[in-house]
């Protein structure tokens, strides 16, 4: 398989740039659009499992409790893990790894990948983890809640990949996308 550049071609020219920290706006919105699907995952889920009675609290609720936060850290460097791997696939190049503000980010400040890698990149891991965490939801139901919110977490926080994503699939073929974790910019020869 080729790989991705870490040159930008000749005659390529920016045509959008993605920096959601810096655009507070967008941040706004996607956070929004994230609570909003967890709400939306949860009122479902509490609706579709009614009828399993009530809840008590006891040290193993606590103890599940601190498990699902562990779970949800460990979902967290999972998540931008699986990004860094196909990165390094695509581009040969390792992955930077870090935390700003709320957000955990992988990224290659120096390669350019194509339009369709880069679809591969950022959806990955909602895909992967999102069809673990199903098959695991179904295998043990007693921990069904557990599982069931990191998969919450999991859809939620991937709004911003679908959104670039989306985004993404709306500019031209031969559009070459370079991230550095805290901003994405998307180049082409076509505009």
């Amino acid at each position: 398989m080729k790989k991705d550049g870490l040159t930008l071609p000749n005659g390529y020219q920016l045509v959008r740039e993605i920096d959601i920290q810096k655009n507070k706006k967008l941040s706004v919105w996607l956070n929004v659009a994230a609570m909003i699907v967890a709400a939306g995952m949860l009122i479902g889920a509490l609706f579709l499992r009614k009828s399993e009675g009530t809840f008590e609290v006891s040290g193993a609720t606590l103890l599940a409790f601190l498990g699902t936060i562990l779970a949800v850290v460990l979902y967290m460097f999972a998540h931008e893990w699986i990004h860094g791997i196909f990165i390094h696939y695509f581009c040969g190049e390792k992955p930077q790894y870090g935390f700003t503000g709320p957000y955990a980010y992988a990224g290659q400040k120096d390669a350019y990948f194509s339009k369709a890698h880069y679809i591969v990149i950022a959806l990955a891991p909602v895909i992967l983890l999102g069809a673990l965490l199903l098959v695991l939801n179904l295998l043990f139901p007693l921990w069904f809640w557990a599982i069931y919110f990191i998969q919450v977490m999991n859809l939620s926080g991937a709004v911003g990949d679908l959104y670039v994503t989306a985004l993404l699939s709306k500019l031209p073929a031969d559009t070459l996308c370079n991230d550095d974790g805290l901003s994405m910019r998307f180049y082409s020869a076509s505009e």
